[in-house]
This record gives structure tokens, sequence and C-alpha cells, in this order.
């Protein structure tokens, strides 16, 4: 009787060991590699206001005539439907204001964060891909005195929008006493 449990174990454990040796189900082809891709995005300043009511050819026209050099320039290669990030940036010490007492002067200082951080999510497309943009930067604007601090210049944007890859597309438009244009370029990485 023993026998015969122990040749009954040992035909299951056989049986067992052959179908998880044979599994059909198994998903055996081959994934194609996710699609990449080459963001450029380029920050200008321009000392022209931008006439209120151009299309986006007419702006990306005139930042290529005016001889713009960007300000900022961040290429970051990313994977479609995965988010890629990138922050560069340093502290500084601003001099926010000055105490004084008779003869003593102190000056009271801040420090201050200044950079970029880019987050991008693209999708690709037939025709290109749709990229969703945050970026945000800041920068001093100049030194600063003893009497006044310095200006930080800060600007963020958010924005889903279709890039046909190579070509050039605005996305934002600040005026002021200097114009700032940001411009995003996406490539496909074969």
């Amino acid at each position: 009787m023993n026998r015969y449990l122990i040749f009954i174990v040992l035909l299951v454990a056989l049986l067992n060991s052959v179908h998880a040796g044979n599994d059909g189900d198994a998903d055996t082809t081959v994934q194609p590699p996710p699609e990449q891709f080459l963001v450029e995005l380029s920050e200008y300043e321009i000392d022209n206001a931008l006439p209120v009511g151009l299309i986006e050819a007419e702006v990306l026209d005139l930042i290529r005539t005016s001889g713009g050099i960007p300000v900022e320039t961040v290429r970051i290669t990313a994977i479609s439907d995965t988010q890629s990030f990138c922050k560069f940036g340093r502290r500084a010490t601003a001099t926010v204001g000055t105490i004084t007492h008779g003869n003593t002067t102190s000056h009271r200082t801040k420090e201050v964060e200044l950079g970029l951080v880019l987050r991008i999510t693209l999708s690709a497309r037939t025709d290109g891909a749709v990229a969703d943009i945050d970026y945000s930067t800041s920068r001093m604007a100049q030194a600063g005195t003893a009497d006044s601090p310095p200006d930080v210049l800060t600007n963020s944007m958010q924005a889903t929008q279709h890039y046909s890859f190579g070509e050039r597309r605005l996305l934002s438009t600040r005026g002021g006493d200097k114009t700032t244009c940001v411009v995003v370029t996406v490539s496909k990485i074969d």
C-alpha cells in the first residue's frame, strides 16, 4: 500500500514538473523598444515689445530675426509616456536690508533659490508627439545695492501641446520692459 502511495505522489510531482516546464501561456513576443525623444527648450529675451495680435509663426520669426541669443537652453531626453525631470540651480545670498547702530552697519541677508525646473511627459503620435510641459525659472534681474535688494524674476508655465518632430513651437511669451519667449522643439531619437 505504501508503494502505491509513493507511486501516486511521484506521478503527480512528475506531471506538475512537465506542466510547469511547458507553460503555453507565457508571453514570448518581443516588445519593441520605447520611443525616445530629445526635447530642447530655449528661453529668449528680446529688447523690443512684441506687437499684440501676432500668431505663433510671426512671433517665432521675430525671435529669429531679432538675433536674440537664448538666456537659457535645456536639452533633455525622454521616453514616451514617462515623466522626465531636470533641475538646475544654486542658492545665492542677497542683501535685503541694512541696520546701522552708531558707526557699525550690518547687512541683513537672505538665501534665494535661482535656477530652473523642467518636467515633461511625451506621448507619441503618428505625426509627432503631445508634450505636457511644466517649466519654471528664477534669476536675479540685477545685482542689487547695499540699500536695495536685487529683484528676482520668476516665470512659471504649464502647457500641453502637439509637436511635429523637429519644428519649433512657442510655449509662452511675456511682455514688459523686455519680452521673454519660451520656444520648444521635440525631435525623435532613432
